[in-house]
Parts: C-alpha cells; sequence; structure tokens
C-alpha cells in the first residue's frame, strides 16, 4: 500500500514583531509626549530594541528571526530569503515568512508542533490554525481528499466594485457568433533591393 504524505498549511502570527528585535547601532530619540521625566525633559532615551517608526525596525527584525530560525537547524533559502526548510528524519517543515505572519507547510503534525513550541520559548505568537488567507488569496483544504484550493474571488469582487461593474451581466461569447473571422494570407514577397 502507497503511504501519501499529507501537505498541509497552517498560520502563525508572532506578535509585536519590530518590538523584540534588538538594535545592533546606537539610537537616541526624545522622549515620547507625555512620558517625560518631570525635570530631566532635555535628557534623550538609549533605544535598545526596534519601534515601529524606525527605518531600521523591519532589517532588524528580520536577522533576528533568522537567527531563531537559524538555531533549530533551518536553512534560509538563497534565492527567496523569506522561505526557510528544514527536513529532518522524513519531516519537512518549509515555513514563509511575510513580517508578522508565518505561513508554514509540514508534512506530518508533530513537525508543526514542535516548531510552534519552540516559537514560543523566543516570541508570543497567535496560532491562527490552518491557512485561510495568503496576500489577499483564499486558500481552502480539504483534509479528507488532501485538496487544496486557492481562490481569488475576494479581489475579482473588489476590482468590480471599485470600477463599479458588480451588477455587469455576464457575458458566454465576446465575439457575435455571426461574425467571420477573415484568415490571415500569407504576406506578399516583399520587393528585392
Amino acid at each position: 500500500m502507497h503511504n501519501r504524505s499529507s501537505w498541509e498549511l497552517e498560520q502563525t502570527d508572532v506578535d509585536g514583531v519590530y518590538l523584540n528585535a534588538p538594535l545592533t547601532e546606537t539610537i537616541y530619540m526624545r522622549q515620547p509626549k507625555g512620558y517625560e521625566v518631570p525635570r530631566k525633559e532635555h535628557l534623550v532615551c538609549w533605544l535598545l530594541h526596534t519601534l515601529y517608526s524606525l527605518k531600521q525596525a523591519g532589517r532588524e527584525w528580520y536577522f533576528h528571526f533568522c537567527d531563531a530560525m537559524l538555531e533549530p537547524g533551518f536553512t534560509c533559502c538563497q534565492t527567496e530569503h523569506v522561505v526557510f526548510h528544514r527536513y529532518k528524519d522524513k519531516n519537512i517543515l518549509i515555513v514563509v515568512v511575510e513580517v508578522d505572519d508565518l505561513t508554514m507547510v509540514r508534512n506530518t503534525q508533530q513537525t508543526i508542533t514542535a516548531f510552534k513550541q519552540q516559537l514560543r520559548q523566543k516570541f508570543k505568537i497567535k496560532d491562527l490554525g490552518d491557512l485561510q488567507w495568503i496576500l489577499g488569496i483564499e486558500v481552502k483544504q480539504d483534509h479528507a481528499t488532501r485538496m487544496i484550493s486557492f481562490s481569488q474571488q475576494a479581489y475579482i469582487n473588489k476590482i468590480l466594485e471599485k470600477f463599479s461593474l458588480h451588477d455587469a451581466k455576464p457575458l458566454s461569447s465576446l465575439l457575435d457568433p455571426h461574425h467571420t473571422i477573415m484568415q490571415s494570407q500569407s504576406p506578399a514577397t516583399p520587393p528585392s533591393v
């Protein structure tokens, strides 16, 4: 009997990603309004971690996340630097990162459970279960038949709404069925020079 792997997609969200990343350079900022230290308003704050509005935040978070992924044996894809993979004892896990959203593809449940536990040791995460949306594309998984389908119906509806075409009637044929298409004739021989 042939045993097929059951590939499934799951999703996790990391809370406060930019607040997790330590800064590797020295940055000072004014004291935030409403949080000034009385009689020391002239002093500045030395940032130890990134903030959401900081230019370095995305880069620092990425490097911090890479360190967290490489430690348990993941490899970063050389052509897509937001894709990490680990192949260990026939257990396969692929993780795709989009800022704070992690999309995971796995072949066994124990692989994903162990990975989420490793993540919880480093970050505060929300387990969102089965992947339902990725980059505006709806994802449906039928576990019984091991089928995964993708739909851009929401995107199509948004475009139709934007251009006021949501009430447009479908047309089965783009051309008049009585219209004949002329067959192309071979081009005339160009005059010799």
